[in-house]
C-alpha cells in the first residue's frame, strides 16, 4: 500500500501548471517504474481509466510517464499488459474532443515505444482508426508511417490494406495537413518496402503493393503537383521520388518524358526546394537504374537546371538547409556522371570559362564533389581537369578563390598536382598565403554575414591551412620540397615565409627522418634553385624581424637548420646546437624578443657559423648576396648592412672590402634611420679588422660624396644647407662613432684624437676657409649625439684606454647645449650626458648641478604626459651621476633636486618626478655599499611619507614605493623586500576617498614603525613630523596620520623626548588644518601616555603656550593618562603653592584646561577628593587672613581665578551645583568672607567624595600657612553637618579633630571649630548623646575663656551650644545643663547685644530641659531668668525684646505662660508702670510662692551697670513687694531689699532715682 500511497501523492502534482514541476513529476514516476514497474503501469493505467475528469495537462504528463517507463523495457512487459496500455493510448489519440495536438502527440510517441515489441498488436490496433475519417486520422497514419519505418519486417507484409485505405483518402482528403502525412506516410511506407525487398532471401513478389503504389504515384503526379500550393507540390514531388523506385519499369518509362521536363520546372529562378531536390534524385537514381537512355534528352535541361540551383545554393551560405541542399544537388551531378561522364566534364569546363563569379564557383564544387565521389571516373580527365584550372587562378574573385583552395587540396589528394599546371597552383597557393594579413575590402564581421564575401586575410588564413595540410600528406612531398625552396627568395613571396619556411622545414625534416637521397638539393636538375648563400642571406635577412609577416622568425630559422646541410656541411654542428635556443624562445612570445638584443644574437651566429667555413670564395659569394637582400623594409636593409660588415670583417681580400663599403656608401638611403644606423654598425664591425681601409673609406667619401657638388665658396656655402648632405654628413658622424665601439681599444686610441674627433665635429660645424658654418639639422645633431654616447661607452668600464676619453669636457659642454637648445635631440642629450658622465676621467658629482637643472627642466616640460620611454633618458643621467658619488650624501643631493618637481602644481610632473626618485632609489638599493652611515635615509622617507596622499593614485603608489624601497636602505637588506608588503601598501591607497586614504596611511604607519629600529625611531618621527606644515596636496594630513602611528607604536622606544615633544608642540603651532591640528594633538597625548614623566615637564614649561590648551585637553582622551597628568598637575600645584603666582599659572591653565573640558568627567571622578582639596587649599593659601573686627579694606583675592573656576566646573558637573552660584565665588574672593564661601563650597561635595576628601585636608591642619588650616577647620566644620557623616564613620574623626583645633593659635580657627561643633549636633545627631557632654564642656569653656576677650567666638560658642542643646531629647538629665546654665548667666547682661541675644536664646534651649521633674535643680537656676527676662522686655533693639518674650512664655507654665504672653503687645512701652503693675499682679497670682525668689532676683540687679536695668529692678521689685507684703514682709530679706531701693534714691542716672521714688509708694506696709 505504501507504493499506491506514493503514486497518488505524486498524481497529486500532475496538474500543475509548472514545467518543471511537471518534468519533476515524469521523472519521479520513471524511478519507481524502474523496480515496480507492473504494479506501477497498472497503477496508472487504473488511474487513467477511473478518472476520464482528469485535467488535459495530468493526463498528459502520465502518458509521458508511461513513455519513460517503458522505454528500453518494452521486452519485459507482459502482452495483456501491453495490450491494455496500447488500447489505452489508441483511445487517448482518437478521442476527437477534450485534447489537443500534444496530447495526441504523446499517446503516438506511446504506442510507437510499445510498437518496438509489440508491432503487430500497435498496428491491428491502430489499423480500424484509418476508416472513420476523423480529424484523428493525421496522427494515426503518422503513427502507421513511423511504426512502419521502425518494425520493416514486422509491418510491411501488413501493408496492403492501409495502402488501399490511404488510396481512397487521397482522393476524399482536401486539408492540406492531411495531404501533407500522406505524402510522408507514402515516402516512409515506400522506404520500408524497399528495405524490406533489398534482404536476402528475395520475396516471392517483389512488391505486392505495386498497383495501390502505382495508383497513388498517379494522384501525386497528375493531381498534387499541380496544385497551387507550392508547398503541396514539393510535398508530391518528394512522395514520388520515393514511390518511383516501386513502380513498373513501363510505367516509369511512359511517366519519364513528362515527368522530368514537370519537376524541372518547378524549380525557382531565386531558390531550391530540398524537397523537390530529394524527388528529382529519387527519379534520376531510379531511371539511371533501369535505363541510362532516359535521360540522355533531357540531359542538358537538366545540366543546366541543376548547375543553376548549385550557384543559388551556394550564393545563400547562411540560409537553413544550404548545406543538404547542395549535397542533393550534387548527388543529383554524381548520379548521371558515370552514364554522361563526357558530356558533364564539357559542360562544367565551359562552366568554368565563364568569367561570371556565380559560375565559376558552382562548377568548380561540382568537380570538387566529382573527383571525390566518382574518382575513378574522373582519372579519364585528369588533364582536362589540370588544363581547365587556370582560368579561375588567373581571373578568379576572392570568393572564387576561397573555394578554389578546397579544390586545391582534392586535386593534391588524388596526385592531379603532379601534372602539368601544378606548379602554377603551388605559385598561387604561395602567393595567397602573401596577402596581407588583416586586409580586406568588405569589413569584418563572418563570411556569411558578409554574404559570402572573403577578405584577404581569411584568403590568407585558407591557404595557409591548406599549404600546412599538404606538407603533411604524403602524397605530394616530392612535388613541394624542391618547387617550395623556389619561392623562398621572390620578393612577392616574403608576406608568405612564415606558412612557406614552416611547410619547407617539416618536409626537409620528413626527408632527413626517411633517409631519402632526394633531401640533399641537385642543382643541376632543379637550376631554378637559389644557391645555399642566397638561402643563408634570405633566412638571415627575414628573421631578423622575428615577429613581422606571422612570425615568420621562427620557421625560417628551423627551415635554416633543416637546410643546414645543403647550405654548408661546416654549419651543420653549430646550427644544430645554437639555432634551437632562439627557436624556442621566438615561440615563447614576443615579450622574450627585444630586437637590439636579438639582431646581435643573429650577428653573434653569423660569425660563427663563418668562422666555421673558413672558405674565402664562399664567404666573398655570401657577400655578394648580402648586398642584395633587405630591399623591401629599411629594418632589413639596415640589418642586411650589418651582417654584410660581419662577412666583410671575415673576409681577406681588402679589394672586395673596399668595393664593398664604397657600394654600401652609396647604396644607404641616408633620410632613413635604420639604413643608416645598420650602415654604420656594418662599417664598425668590419673595421675591427681593416681600420685602415674604414678610415679610408669614409675620408674618401667625405671628400668626394659631401662636397661632390661644390665648386666655389657660395657654392659650399649653400650646400652645407642641403638636406641630402646634411643626412649624409650624419651617417658619416654615426659611421666614426661605431667605428670607435667596435674597434680593438689598443688600434682605435691614437686615431680619437688625431683622425676620429675633428672629422666628426667637422661634419657638424664644418669650416670652409677659416669660416665656421654653424648647421642646427636635428638629424645631424641627433647622429652626433650618439656618436657621443658611443664614445662615451667605449671609455667606460673595465679594460677601457688609459687616460681617459679626449676633449670629454667639450662634449660635455656641447651635449648641455643641447639640452638647453629644446630640440628633437634633447632626451638623447640627456641619455648621452649621462653614458658621457661615467667615461674617464671621472668628475665631482656637485660640478653637474647646471646640467642636472636643464634635464630635469626639459624632460618635465614635455607636455602632460611622460611616457616611461622618455624618462629613461634623465633616470640614465641620475643613476650614473649618483655613480660619481654613490653614497648618502649623494643620494639627498640628487634627490633634492628632484624635490622641487615633486612639490609642483602639475600632477604629471609629480608623477614622473617620483618616478625618476623611485628608480633612483631602486639602483641605490643594488648598487650601494650597505655598510655606510644609512642615518640620512630617515629624512627622505620623512619627506616621501608627506606625498603619500597626493590626489594622484600613480602618485600616492610610487610614494609607497619609494617608502619601501627607503626601508631597505635602512634595513641594509635589499634581499629582504616583500614586494606583497608594497602591494598591500598600495592597494590600501588606490582609492582617494578620505577614508581609504587614512586606512592606508595607517598601515604605512604600522609598517615603519615595525621595521625602523630603536635608534632610528626619533629621528624618523622628527623627519616625518617636519611634514606637518606640508600644507600642499595633502602632505601633512599624511604625515599626522604617520606620525601618531609611530607614536602610538614606538613612543616607548624614544630618545631624547621632550624634544620630540617640543617640536611637536612646535608644529602645532604653525599648523593650520583642523583635521592635521586634532591628529597632531591625538600623538602628543599618545607620547604623553607612554612618557608622562617626560612630557608633562615640558608641557608646563612651553612659553609661550600657544595652542596649549587644545594640547591639555587632548589629553583627557586616554582615561588612565588624563588621571596620571591631573595628579602630576596637582602635586605640581602643591609643591609650588608657597611661590609666586606667575609660577603657578601655566599649572593652573592646565588644570583648568582639562577639568573644565566636557569630557572630563570620567577622568576627574576618581580624583575629586584630591582636586576639591588641593585646589580649596591652593584657593586658602592665597587669601591673606584678616579677622573681621580688624579688616579695613577687602582684598580682592590673587590669582585665584582658574582655581575658583576649576571648582566651578567640579560642583557643576553634578557634585555640588546648590552652591555653585556667583555669590559663593563672590565670598572666595573676599578675604572677609571666603571661609563661608569654603564652607559652602564643603556643603556641596557629594557624598561619594567626604570620605576621601576629609582624608586629603586632614594633614593640612598642622600647616604652618593659617589661611589652610582655616580652610580646612571651614570644610570640617561643614561636612560635620552632612547627614551622613555617622553612616560613613566620620563622625569621631571630625569631632575629635574639631576639638583639638579649638586650641590653635589662630582665633579664626578656634572660630570655625566652634561653629564645626555646633554642626556636629546636627550631622551626629542620632548619636549625640555620645558627643553632648564633650562638646558643651568644650563650649563652654570656650565661652569663659574668651566671653571677655572675643565676643565673636563667645557668640560663635552660644550658637553652637544651642545647636547641640537642639538635638537633645526632652528628657536629658545631665549636669551639664547647669554648668551651661551657669556659664551663661553673666552673658544675660552684658552690654553687647549680639552677646544677649544668643545667651537668651540658650538659655530658651534649657527651659525646655527643666520642665521635667527630674531637672528640679535645673529649673532653681533658670528662674533668675525670668526676671532677666522681665527687665529686658523694653530693650531698644528688638532682637533682644524678641528673644524675651520668647522666653517667657518657656519660662511660664501653662496658663500662666500665656496670660504673660498677651501682656506683650498691651500698653506701649514695656517700661511703663502700668505694665509692670499688670505683669507684677500675674506673677503674684501664678507665683506666690516662689514672690520672694522673684524679689531677691530683682534686688540682685540693683547694682547692674546699665542704668535701665537698675530702673526696671526697682519698678518690679516694688510691685512684687507691693502685692506680696503680707508674705514678703516677714521674709528675712525684706530689710534689706527696702535699704537698696532706698539707695537707690541716690542713683547718679535720673531715670533709676525717678523709678525708686515711684517705688517706695508702693512700700508704705514695710
Amino acid at each position: 500500500m505504501k507504493l499506491e500511497a506514493w503514486l497518488g501523492a505524486v498524481l497529486g502534482l500532475g496538474p500543475d501548471r509548472s514545467e518543471l514541476v511537471r518534468l519533476r513529476v515524469v521523472g519521479s514516476l520513471q524511478e519507481l517504474g524502474q523496480t515496480k514497474r507492473k504494479r506501477v503501469l497498472l497503477f496508472l493505467h487504473k488511474f487513467l481509466a477511473e478518472h476520464q475528469s482528469v485535467p488535459l495537462l495530468q493526463r498528459t504528463t502520465l502518458l509521458k510517464s508511461i513513455t519513460s517507463i517503458l522505454k528500453g523495457n518494452t521486452g519485459h512487459l507482459s502482452r495483456s499488459l501491453s495490450k491494455k496500455i496500447i488500447s489505452m493510448a489508441s483511445v487517448e489519440m482518437s478521442k476527437l474532443t477534450g485534447i489537443n495536438d500534444s496530447h495526441r502527440e504523446t499517446a503516438s510517441k506511446l504506442l510507437l515505444t510499445l510498437g518496438s515489441n509489440f508491432p503487430t498488436e500497435v498496428f491491428t490496433e491502430l489499423q480500424p482508426l484509418m476508416e472513420r475519417r476523423t480529424q484523428a486520422n493525421f496522427y494515426v497514419i503518422l503513427t502507421l508511417a513511423n511504426l512502419c519505418s521502425e518494425n520493416v519486417f514486422s509491418v510491411v507484409p501488413l501493408l496492403k490494406p492501409v495502402l488501399g485505405t490511404l488510396f481512397s483518402l487521397m482522393h476524399q482528403e482536401v486539408c492540406r495537413r492531411m495531404q501533407w502525412v500522406m505524402c510522408y506516410a507514402l515516402g516512409h511506407f515506400s522506404k520500408s518496402i524497399l528495405t524490406y525487398a533489398s534482404v536476402p532471401p528475395p520475396p516471392t513478389r517483389k512488391n505486392p503493393c505495386a498497383s495501390e503504389l502505382s495508383s497513388a504515384f498517379d494522384v501525386l503526379f497528375h493531381s498534387w503537383s499541380n496544385s497551387s500550393d507550392p508547398k503541396m507540390v514539393a510535398w508530391a514531388v518528394e512522395a514520388m521520388g520515393q514511390v518511383i523506385y516501386l513502380l513498373p519499369s513501363l510505367k516509369v518509362e511512359n511517366e519519364l518524358p513528362t515527368l522530368i521536363p514537370t519537376i524541372l520546372s518547378l524549380f525557382q529562378k531565386t531558390h531550391s526546394d530540398l524537397s523537390i531536390t530529394k524527388g528529382l534524385g529519387g527519379i534520376l537514381h531510379s531511371a539511371q537504374d533501369r535505363n541510362s537512355k532516359l535521360l540522355l534528352p533531357h540531359l542538358d535541361n537538366l545540366l543546366t537546371t541543376l548547375h543553376r540551383q548549385i550557384c543559388l545554393a551556394m550564393d545563400q551560405p547562411s540560409s537553413p538547409g544550404s548545406e543538404d541542399l547542395q549535397n542533393k544537388i550534387l548527388g543529383c551531378f554524381q548520379i548521371l556522371t558515370p552514364a554522361h561522364a563526357q558530356e558533364i566534364m564539357k559542360f562544367l569546363l565551359l562552366q568554368l570559362e565563364a568569367s561570371n563569379e556565380h559560375v565559376q564557383l558552382g562548377g568548380l564544387a561540382v568537380v570538387n564533389h566529382l573527383i571525390n565521389a566518382v574518382p575513378s571516373t574522373m582519372d579519364r580527365y585528369k588533364h582536362q581537369v589540370m588544363n581547365c584550372m587556370a582560368q579561375p587562378v588567373l581571373r578568379c574573385s576572392k570568393r572564387v578563390k576561397g573555394f578554389l583552395s578546397q579544390v586545391i587540396y582534392t586535386l593534391a589528394s588524388h596526385n592531379y598536382l603532379a601534372l602539368q599546371g601544378g606548379g602554377e597552383l603551388i605559385r598561387f597557393l604561395v602567393e595567397q598565403c602573401a596577402l596581407a594579413p588583416g586586409g580586406g575590402e568588405e569589413g569584418g564581421g563572418p563570411t556569411e554575414e558578409r554574404g559570402g564575401a572573403v577578405t584577404d586575410g581569411e584568403l590568407r588564413r585558407l591557404y595557409e591551412r591548406l599549404l600546412e595540410r599538404l606538407a603533411k600528406a604524403q602524397v605530394i612531398d616530392d612535388l613541394l620540397w624542391p618547387r617550395l625552396l623556389e619561392l623562398v627568395t621572390p620578393a612577392r613571396c616574403t608576406g608568405a615565409l612564415a606558412a612557406v619556411c614552416g611547410a619547407l622545414a617539416h618536409l626537409g625534416w620528413k626527408k632527413q627522418q626517411g633517409g631519402e637521397t632526394e633531401f640533399v638539393l641537385n642543382y643541376e636538375e632543379h637550376a631554378q634553385l637559389p644557391s645555399p648563400q642566397t638561402l643563408l642571406a634570405r633566412l638571415l635577412v627575414v628573421s631578423s624581424s622575428p615577429l613581422e609577416g606571422e612570425g615568420r622568425g621562427a620557421p625560417a630559422l628551423a627551415l635554416l637548420r633543416v637546410l643546414g646541410l645543403n647550405i654548408h656541411p661546416a654549419a651543420v654542428k653549430l646550427w644544430d646546437r645554437e639555432l634551437p635556443p632562439l627557436v624556442d624562445r621566438l615561440r615563447g612570445g614576443p615579450e622574450l624578443v627585444v630586437q637590439g638584443r636579438w639582431e646581435r644574437r643573429l650577428l653573434q651566429l653569423l660569425a660563427q657559423t663563418l668562422e666555421a667555413i673558413e672558405e674565402e670564395a664562399w664567404i666573398v659569394r655570401l657577400a655578394e648576396e648580402m648586398a642584395r637582400q633587405g630591399r623591401s623594409s629599411p629594418q632589413q636593409k639596415g640589418f642586411a648592412s650589418k651582417c654584410l660588415g660581419v662577412v666583410l670583417q671575415h673576409t681577406q681580400s681588402q679589394q672586395v672590402v673596399r668595393a664593398k663599403l664604397q657600394a654600401m656608401l652609396r647604396a644607404v638611403r641616408h633620410d632613413q634611420d635604420l639604413e643608416r644606423e645598420g650602415l654604420a654598425t656594418g662599417i664598425g664591425y668590419c673595421a675591427q679588422t681593416h681600420l685602415d681601409i674604414v678610415l679610408t673609406v669614409l675620408k674618401a667619401y667625405s671628400r668626394l660624396g659631401v662636397f661632390r657638388k661644390t665648386a666655389t665658396f657660395y657654392q659650399i656655402m649653400k650646400d652645407q644647407k642641403s638636406i641630402e648632405i646634411i643626412h649624409e654628413k650624419s651617417t658619416l658622424i654615426l659611421c666614426y662613432g661605431y667605428l670607435v665601439l667596435h674597434c680593438p681599444q689598443d688600434k682605435i686610441v691614437a686615431r680619437i684624437e688625431r683622425d676620429i674627433l675633428p672629422n666628426v665635429l667637422n661634419h657638424f660645424n664644418p669650416k670652409i676657409w677659416g669660416m665656421r658654418v654653424q648647421v642646427t639639422d636635428s638629424s645631424l645633431q641627433l647622429s652626433l649625439i650618439q656618436t657621443i654616447s658611443l664614445l662615451a661607452r667605449a671609455f667606460t668600464g673595465k679594460g677601457q684606454p688609459a687616460g681617459g676619453l679626449p676633449r670629454k669636457t667639450e662634449l660635455l659642454a656641447l651635449l648641455e647645449g643641447f639640452v638647453r637648445a629644446e630640440g628633437a635631440g634633447a632626451a638623447a642629450a640627456i641619455r648621452a650626458s649621462g653614458r658621457l658622465l661615467a667615461a674617464e676621467p671621472a668628475s665631482a658629482l656637485r660640478e653637474h648641478g647646471e646640467l642636472v637643472r636643464l634635464c630635469l627642466a626639459r624632460t618635465f616640460s614635455a607636455g602632460e604626459e611622460i611616457s616611461s620611454e622618455a624618462l629613461l633618458p634623465l633616470d640614465d643621467l641620475l643613476k650614473r651621476l649618483l655613480s660619481l658619488e654613490l653614497s648618502p650624501t649623494g643620494l639627498q643631493w640628487v634627490f633634492g633636486a628632484l624635490v622641487p618637481w615633486m612639490e609642483s602644481s602639475k600632477m604629471h610632473h609629480r608623477e614622473t618626478s617620483l618616478m625618476a626618485t623611485l628608480h633612483l632609489l631602486e639602483f641605490y638599493l643594488d648598487a650601494a655599499d650597505f655598510s655606510q652611515q644609512a642615518a640620512g635615509f630617515v629624512a627622505l622617507i620623512g619627506y616621501m611619507v608627506a606625498r603619500c596622499t597626493d590626489p594622484s593614485r600613480v602618485a600616492r603608489e610610487l610614494a609607497v614605493q619609494c617608502v619601501c624601497t627607503l626601508l631597505c636602505l635602512l634595513e641594509g637588506s635589499p634581499a629582504d623586500r616583500d614586494h606583497r608588503e608594497v602591494e598591500r601598501l598600495m592597494g590600501g591607497l588606490r582609492e582617494a576617498a578620505r577614508g581609504a586614504l587614512y586606512r592606508g596611511c595607517v598601515d604605512l604607519g604600522n609598517v615603519l614603525a615595525a621595521r625602523v629600529s630603536p635608534r632610528r625611531v626619533t629621528a624618523l618621527l622628527l623627519a616625518v613630523s617636519a611634514g606637518l606644515t606640508d600644507e600642499r596636496l595633502n602632505g601633512s594630513w599624511a604625515a599626522s596620520v604617520v606620525t601618531h602611528v609611530l607614536v602610538r607604536k614606538r613612543g616607548a622606544a624614544l630618545s631624547e623626548v621632550p624634544r620630540v615633544a617640543e617640536f611637536l608642540c612646535r608644529q602645532l603651532d604653525s599648523v593650520t588644518q583642523p583635521r592635521v591640528a586634532r591628529l597632531l594633538l591625538h600623538s602628543i597625548s599618545a607620547l604623553a601616555s607612554q612618557r608622562t614623566l617626560q612630557v608633562l615637564p615640558h608641557l608646563l614649561r612651553r612659553q609661550p603656550p600657544l595652542h596649549m590648551d587644545a594640547v591639555w585637553r587632548s589629553l583627557l582622551r586616554d582615561d588612565a593618562l588624563a588621571r596620571t597628568t591631573i595628579k602630576y598637575l596637582l602635586g605640581c600645584l602643591q609643591l609650588m603653592s608657597d611661590g609666586h603666582s606667575q609660577d603657578l599659572q601655566p599649572v593652573l591653565r592646565a588644570l583648568r584646561t582639562m577639568i573644565c573640558s566636557p569630557g572630563s568627567k570620567s577622568a576627574t571622578h576618581p580624583l575629586y577628593p584630591q582636586l576639591f582639596s588641593v585646589i580649596l587649599l591652593h584657593l586658602s593659601s592665597r587669601v591673606q587672613i584678616c579677622p573681621r573686627e580688624s579688616l579695613t579694606t577687602p582684598q580682592p583675592l590673587a590669582a585665584g581665578g582658574d582655581a575658583v573656576e576649576i571648582l566651578h566646573a567640579l560642583l557643576r558637573r553634578g557634585e555640588g551645583s546648590h552652591v555653585a552660584g556667583r555669590e559663593v565665588w563672590d565670598l572666595i574672593r573676599s578675604p572677609a568672607s571666603h571661609h563661608e564661601g569654603f564652607m559652602l563650597l564643603a556643603g556641596g561635595v557629594g557624598a561619594p567624595h567626604l570620605v576621601g576628601v576629609v582624608e586629603q585636608l586632614l594633614p593640612f591642619l598642622a600647616h604652618r600657612q593659617e589661611g589652610q588650616r582655616a580652610a580646612v577647620v571651614a570644610c570640617f566644620a561643614q561636612i560635620v553637618h552632612h547627614p551622613m557623616v555617622l553612616d560613613l564613620s566620620l563622625a569621631d574623626t571630625l569631632v575629635g579633630t574639631l576639638l583639638r583645633c579649638l586650641i590653635d593659635p589662630s582665633p579664626t580657627v578656634q572660630r570655625l571649630a566652634v561653629r564645626g561643633l555646633g554642626n556636629a549636633a546636627n550631622g551626629a545627631a542620632q548619636n549625640i548623646g555620645k558627643y553632648s557632654t564633650k562638646l558643651l564642656s568644650a563650649l563652654i569653656a570656650v565661652i569663659h575663656k574668651y566671653w571677655k576677650s572675643n565676643h565673636l567666638l563667645a557668640v560663635e560658642a552660644l550658637s553652637s551650644i544651642s545647636k547641640v542643646l537642639d538635638s537633645l531629647q526632652e528628657h536629658f538629665g545631665d549636669c551639664i545643663l547647669i554648668d551651661v546654665a551657669l556659664a551663661i548667666q553673666p552673658l544675660l547682661e552684658n552690654e553687647h547685644e549680639s552677646m544677649r541675644v544668643p545667651a537668651f536664646q540658650v538659655l530658651g534651649r534649657l527651659v525646655r530641659f527643666g520642665r521635667t521633674q527630674g531637672n528640679r535643680a535645673l529649673r532653681e537656676h533658670l528662674r533668675p531668668a525670668l526676671v532677666t527676662s522681665l527687665l529686658q522686655l523694653n530693650e531698644h533693639t528688638g532682637e533682644v525684646a524678641k528673644v524675651c518674650e520668647s522666653l517667657l512664655i518657656l519660662l511660664g507654665s501653662g496658663d500662666a505662660g500665656q496670660r504673660l504672653q498677651e501682656l506683650g503687645p498691651e500698653g506701649g512701652a514695656l517700661g511703663d508702670e502700668a505694665r509692670l503693675s499688670r505683669v507684677s499682679d500675674r506673677l503674684s497670682e501664678d507665683s506666690a510662692g516662689s514672690l520672694a525668689d522673684h524679689i531677691i532676683s530683682c534686688a540682685a540687679f540693683f547694682g547692674s551697670p546699665r542704668p535701665e536695668m537698675r530702673a526696671n529692678a526697682v519698678s518690679l521689685a516694688g510691685l512684687l513687694m507691693g502685692h506680696g507684703a503680707a508674705r514678703f514682709a516677714l521674709h528675712p530679706t525684706a530689710d534689706s531689699v527696702c535699704g537698696q531701693i532706698r539707695a537707690l534714691l541716690s542713683d547718679p542716672v535720673k531715670t533709676v532715682r525717678l523709678q525708686a521714688a515711684a517705688t517706695i509708694r508702693h512700700l508704705y506696709m514695710y
